[in-house]
Parts: C-alpha cells; structure tokens; sequence
C-alpha cells in the first residue's frame, strides 16, 4: 500500500510540476509584456521535482527494506558445510518474490522515466549491499562457492534485464 501511495504521489507531483510550468507560459502571455517577467513558476517547479525525488527515495528504501532480511539469512549460511549443488536457496526465493511483488507494480504506476530512474537508483545500491553479503560469508566449500555462485547469477539475472 506504501508503495502504490508513493507512486501516485510521485505521478501527482510530476503532474503538478509540468501544470504549473504550463500555467506560467499561459500567464505571460496574456500578461501586459512589462509584467511578464515577474512571473516565474521556476521555485514551485523545484518544490514538486523536490517531492518527486524525495519519494522516488523512499521507495527505493522500501524495497531495500523487504530484501533485507533476505541478505541477513544469506549470511548465516553454512557455506563451508554445503556438499552439493541444488536448487535455488530460500533467500533466492525470498529476493525474487520481493521483486516480483514490487517491480511489475511500479512499473505499471510510474513514468517510464521515473521507473528507469527507480530502477537506477536500486541498482546502485543494492548490487554494493548484495555484494557486501557475499563478502560476509567467509568460510566456503568448493559446492558452496558454486551455489553461492549460481544465486549470484539468479539475483543478478533481472536486474542486468531492466
């Protein structure tokens, strides 16, 4: 619900932004030419460009929120204790529901610019804390260095897509 609220503030502001722009050309042409250039929309411009950032932030800091636990659970694994190579592990799982629930929906909800721009943004600051997580894991097995290895490749697979 955060997340969809955020979005439609994020549209409504960007809204905002470009009506209010549109609003100051209309002005100033109908305006007696000496009045003209006391008409700049440009400070109540940057206040709706402020809110969008601000929220774009926010909902970066959501998703990073919801997969956190996730890179919490990567590093308690046993890795020098894995033997074999197999499926997906849970915190895989647990990453890739989070990004199925988020990602479509904002996607739908905001511009493509700001979805680009969401999506840049969470990327840069999630591949540095997934990394972070692996480096965390210190012992390994050959087979653990293989699993973690493949989930890697799962994790990064979507996002190297977008």
């Amino acid at each position: 619900k955060e997340e969809r609220a955020l979005c439609f503030i994020i549209v409504s502001a960007e809204y905002c932004q470009n009506t209010v722009g549109n609003l100051g050309d209309s002005l100033r042409k109908v305006l007696d030419p000496a009045f003209e250039a006391n008409v700049d929309t440009s400070e109540v411009e940057d206040a709706f460009s402020a809110v969008v950032s601000k929220a774009l932030s926010i909902l970066v800091l959501s998703v990073e929120t919801k997969v956190e636990p996730a890179l919490q659970s990567m590093t308690r694994i046993a890795w020098d204790k894995i033997e074999g190579v197999g499926d997906q592990s849970d915190y895989v799982n647990q990453i890739s529901v989070t990004f199925a629930a988020s990602v479509p929906t904002l996607g739908g909800l905001l511009s493509s610019d700001y979805f680009r721009f969401f999506c840049d943004k969470f990327t840069a600051s999630f591949i540095p804390r997934f990394y972070g997580s692996i480096l965390r894991c210190r012992r390994l097995s050959e087979p653990g260095a293989q699993q973690m290895l493949l989930a890697a490749a799962i994790v990064g697979a979507p996002i190297v897509r977008k």
